[in-house]
């Protein structure tokens, strides 16, 4: 008789603790998100990193793919007499990138120099030439 009656207790303190638990280790994983995001990944830079060249014309992003440094820096230089119009994110939809400004105007000889401060991999596209694609990958 008592057995029975302290099961449901050592039942219900049991599925507490597992709640307790898993509601820890929930909330412990979305701090390690938000430091990640808002940390390190976003801070401001130290140091200056290497320049990374970006030549854009009718004909292609040259190179397409570029790996680089947080903290590295982008030149990106229009090379013909078209107007390029840049964005970060797939065609049609845009992602901000911090210290960039979607769809801005390149002509011929202009350069867009960006600080490059938050880790991912980015795509880069170009609204005038949409076939015109590059690649942009960050590393800590």
């Amino acid at each position: 008789m008592v057995e029975s009656m302290l099961t449901p207790k050592i039942r219900r303190s049991t599925i507490i603790l597992v709640y307790v638990i898993v509601i820890g280790l929930l909330v412990a994983h979305g701090i390690w998100h938000i430091h990640h995001y808002f940390g390190q990944a976003t801070a401001a830079c130290s140091r200056t990193g290497a320049v990374h060249q970006l030549t854009v014309s009718e004909q292609n992003m040259s190179p397409s793919r570029i790996v680089a440094k947080r903290c590295d820096k982008l030149v990106i230089t229009a090379t013909d007499a078209t107007n390029h119009e840049l964005a970060f994110g797939p065609h049609a939809r845009h992602e901000p990138y911090p210290g960039f400004v979607n769809d801005q105007v390149l002509g011929q000889g202009q350069a867009i120099n960006l600080t490059l401060v938050q880790s991912g991999v980015y795509p880069l596209h170009d609204h005038v030439h949409p076939n015109l694609r590059a690649t942009i990958t960050v590393t800590n």
